[in-house]
């Protein structure tokens, strides 16, 4: 299952360039809150935010955070069992990236309660949590720096060792860490991991 920190923003979704701040005017602890009550409702199950922020002993983000320099979000769930992914990084702050995601969970809902149900399904499609394939160009070993036949356990050795190295909160580079992160998904899918 994906994990909660560091942040695990999907292969697929692009990175906004000039993040703003929203008018949303609520706390953290709401956003998060409504956004968790926004998935039961839709019937998600299994739920995992996904961000650069403190986590409480449940796993979810504490109220109050300090800034960070990734305020993005990716949440998490199974949706009919299949592993869907909503994210969100357009806000300056963590709290109002969640808040936008939940805003944009309740509009789904709305599909639902509207009676286009076979429109929410087809809308889900888009939202599957697929690994990216590897490319010819740097395959999940090379990045990884593991040989192909590698066990699952010196997989997950080396992804903890160069996310470690390379956390951009610890001096490295953003895009650099997305890479680690991209090739680790890849490996995870193809070796058949958790």
């Amino acid at each position: 299952m994906t994990q909660a920190y560091p942040l695990q923003w999907p292969a697929s979704y692009p990175r906004t360039g000039y993040r703003k701040p929203s008018r949303f005017g609520r706390s953290l602890a709401d956003s998060r809150d409504d956004l968790l009550e926004q998935i039961r409702r839709l019937g998600g199950t299994q739920v995992v935010i996904s961000s650069n922020a403190k986590l409480r002993n449940d796993g979810l983000p504490y109220s109050k955070q300090p800034a960070v320099n990734d305020p993005g979000v990716a949440v998490y769930f199974l949706y009919e069992g299949e592993q869907v992914v909503f994210a969100c990084d357009k806000w300056l702050d963590i709290g109002d990236n969640i808040r936008a995601l939940g805003l944009a969970i309740e509009a789904i809902r709305g599909l639902e309660r509207w009676g286009v149900s076979q429109m929410l399904k087809r809308t889900f499609t888009g939202f599957k949590a697929l690994a990216e394939p590897a490319t010819h160009k740097e395959e999940w070993w090379s990045v990884l720096e593991v040989p192909e036949s590698a066990s699952p356990d010196e997989i997950r050795k080396a992804y903890i060792k160069l996310a470690q190295r390379h956390h951009p909160d610890k001096g490295g580079k953003a895009d650099q860490f997305q890479k680690i992160q991209n090739a680790y998904e890849v490996a995870k899918f193809f070796n058949g991991m958790n």
